[in-house]
């Protein structure tokens, strides 16, 4: 039963595969889950399909909208280090509207961690700059033998 996925509840950390236009390169994008109405919604930071980052702000869409097709997960926190679900969705919800989209320092990954467990954080971005470091190591090496 390896491939159950836990059906998301209100207040969790959701996420979904996407790919980035210009590379097609796979990446996650976060949200909060909304359930405190009849039509589940999530609260995200992100653009409008097809257009450009720099105007992405947090938002709510329907889980639908925000899912594109894609399977929904849920991301798994630590239940010791996040907030009550309802304190979540008020964090989330009270930042509807706001900007300042950054790749690397304010991104919907950011955004959902600093609803879920207070502190913004974003995995991808460690990963990413680990991954960068490596490349220009591994070049050094190649390029400047000692």
């Amino acid at each position: 039963m390896d491939n159950v996925l836990t059906l998301p509840r209100h207040g969790d950390h959701i996420f979904v595969v996407r790919r980035a236009t210009d590379l097609r390169l796979p990446y996650l994008h976060h949200g909060i889950l909304d359930r405190s109405t009849r039509k589940a919604t999530v609260i995200h930071l992100g653009g409008r399909p097809g257009r450009s980052k720099r105007g992405a702000r947090v938002r709510r869409d329907s889980l639908r909208d925000f899912a594109r097709g894609s399977r929904v997960y849920v991301w798994p926190h630590n239940p010791a280090n996040v907030l009550p679900p309802e304190e979540v969705v008020t964090r989330a919800a009270s930042r509807i509207g706001h900007g300042g989209y950054d790749m690397l320092w304010n991104n919907c990954e950011h955004f959902a961690w600093w609803a879920k467990a207070g502190k913004p954080r974003s995995l991808q971005v460690v990963v990413g700059d680990r991954l960068l470091a490596l490349v220009v190591t591994v070049g050094q090496k190649l390029f400047n033998p000692s």
